[in-house]
């Protein structure tokens, strides 16, 4: 091939091998614990919002609320995986 018609290569500039973070590591602990937060003030507040309450009250309905929905999701996965009628 002559000069003129070879295919153009372009070259491609490398950064550094090893790069310099510019934003803080978040841990998984710390994403739980702000997820955990988060949940908690919305439970407060959709719980307040209905009726006043005490914090006996409040986590109460917490926990209700958690046991209620650990229910739902233990019946939901044993419908789907059982093969037998009788295992719930």
């Amino acid at each position: 091939m002559p000069a003129k018609n070879r295919p153009r290569t372009l070259k491609l500039r490398r950064g550094p091998l090893i790069s310099i973070p510019t934003l803080p590591h978040v841990t998984m602990e710390q994403t739980a614990d702000s997820l955990n937060w988060l949940c908690a003030r919305w439970l407060e507040r959709r719980h307040c919002r209905r009726r006043d309450c005490t914090a006996i009250e409040r986590e109460s309905f917490t926990r209700t609320y958690h046991q209620h929905r650990n229910l739902a999701a233990t019946q939901s996965r044993l419908r789907r995986y059982c093969q037998t009628e009788g295992a719930l």
